[in-house]
């Protein structure tokens, strides 16, 4: 038995420049044949405060549905049960909600610039023991740092993430 799923998406997305602030919103109606209608959305902005300093900010949200091997595990059956190969067929669709602010500055050398993060997911998939599963609620709060620059043609790029996560149920 063939086993399949498919999505339609339709995606509008708007950016402009106002006076001083970038602005770029985007919002995407997702058509899944198993998992239904969905609409997700993103808004961000950054304001210039300088040719040096910039401040940013998103919000969005994200729909992710299990996939095949989610579902049906790694060893698929032509009669569609579930071997224990892992899947779980009462998986659910992740949603989330994200948050962003950040600074971003500009420098002869190259740039810098930090973050800070929360994300919320509902359903969230994960594998636990022989198998994926769907935990309540995730959340997750942190603080990234980010430092690039080009030293003699190579990109050199430094990335730290500070954050907590926190399982609800």
């Amino acid at each position: 038995k063939n086993k399949k799923m498919s999505t339609k998406n339709l995606f509008v997305n708007w950016q402009n420049r106002i006076e001083s602030i970038d602005v770029n919103t985007g919002i995407r109606y997702i058509k899944h044949n198993k998992f239904g209608d969905q609409t997700v959305y993103n808004l961000q902005a950054a304001k210039h405060l300088n040719s040096i300093i910039k401040l940013t900010t998103s919000h969005g949200t994200a729909f992710k549905t299990p996939t095949l091997k989610n579902l049906h595990g790694w060893n698929f059956t032509n009669d569609g049960a579930n071997n224990g190969g892992g899947g779980n067929f009462s998986l659910r669709p992740e949603t989330s909600q994200n948050t962003e602010v950040g600074i971003e500055s500009r420098y002869d050398w190259g740039t810098a610039d930090i973050r800070f993060y929360s994300n919320k997911v509902n359903d969230a998939i994960d594998w636990e023991g022989a198998g994926y599963i769907n935990i309540n609620k995730l959340s997750t709060k942190g603080v990234e740092l980010s430092v690039n620059t080009n030293l003699s043609g190579y990109d050199i790029n430094f990335t730290h993430n500070h954050n907590k996560s926190i399982i609800k149920d």
